[in-house]
């Protein structure tokens, strides 16, 4: 229910997906992420916000 929620308002969601490394700016900042897929590729994901769980 909050997955679809979210796609209708336009998020990005990816399932079977694996955050490797945070990528960050030289300074420091995190800008995204690396994921690797269900499939083995990886994969930058950049965002001009990043929320992380944990």
């Amino acid at each position: 229910m909050l997955l679809d929620h979210a796609r209708a308002r336009g998020a990005e969601v990816r399932e079977e997906t694996e955050v490797t490394p945070l990528l960050a700016s030289p300074g420091g900042a995190v800008e995204g992420v690396e994921v690797r897929t269900k499939h083995g590729a990886a994969v930058d994901l950049r965002a001009p916000v990043i929320a992380t769980a944990g």
